[in-house]
């Protein structure tokens, strides 16, 4: 009877102690408070990327050679233009060269009935310059002087970005520090020490790109003889990046 309270005794020490070592070398659960934060940073996108599709239609005739005389002039006349300012051959392509036959009816009679068939060449250029051109010629530039070469068919007016990628890393960036300074401010106000961030999250909001002068803006310079540069606006696009973070303070 006298050893099993021996026993009983010694492990209750023996208890005792694993429980202090166990309150001295556990971590304590952290206490620190959490302070959150959002912030809104926008940047805009300049397209650094311009193009458009620029042609000649010949007047009808009813020689093919002929009408093809008139594309070809066109032709030469615009690429070395080009070349004159430095648009590399390799920032501009012969789309489609061709001749259309269709036919022109007579005033009917009841004499002749027949139909003249006539004949129409194409020649269409696309163009594009990139930021890294060697020629200092804008697209606004270049679209006038083909008209004052003749040119009656422009189109597919684009500009577009060569890397998107670059402006969101640029935003992320501008976030990052946005919510950390804001985060920063409330602590020292408080009196507060900031501590190290728990969470991070961020939402991109684009807006629509806004074009000052539309294609049929365009086409109503042509059709008045405006060889003057038209003013294009490459459109401006306003991105926006919504970021949340939680910061611990002590």
């Amino acid at each position: 009877m006298f050893m099993f309270k021996k026993i009983n005794s010694q492990s209750l020490i023996a208890g005792a102690l694993t429980l202090v070592a166990l309150s001295i070398y556990m971590p304590k659960p952290s206490t620190d408070a959490l302070l959150n934060v959002s912030e809104s940073v926008e940047i805009k996108k300049v397209p650094n990327v311009q193009s458009a599709s620029i042609g000649l239609q010949s007047n009808p005739s009813k020689d093919t050679k002929v009408a093809y005389a008139e594309a070809s002039k066109f032709a030469e006349a615009f690429k070395s233009y080009l070349n004159s300012v430095k648009v590399a051959n390799s920032e501009y392509t012969v789309e489609n060269v061709s001749v259309n036959k269709y036919y022109q009816p007579y005033i009917r009679t009841a004499v002749e009935k027949k139909s003249d068939e006539m004949f129409q060449a194409n020649v269409r250029f696309k163009v594009q310059i990139g930021p890294n051109s060697q020629s200092q010629a804008t697209l606004s530039e270049i679209l006038a002087k083909s008209v004052d070469l003749g040119a009656n068919q422009v189109g597919s007016v684009q500009y577009e970005f060569e890397d998107e990628k670059v402006y969101y890393e640029q935003l992320r960036e501008l976030g990052a520090q946005a919510v950390q300074k804001k985060a920063k401010s409330i602590a020292n106000m408080y009196g507060v020490k900031l501590g190290k961030i728990t969470s991070y999250n961020e939402y991109v909001n684009n807006s629509t790109p806004y074009y000052a002068r539309s294609g049929a803006v365009m086409e109503m310079a042509m059709e008045k003889d405006e060889s003057t540069p038209i003013e294009l606006n490459p459109g401006e696009e306003t991105i926006r990046m919504e970021v949340n973070a939680t910061f611990r303070i002590k």
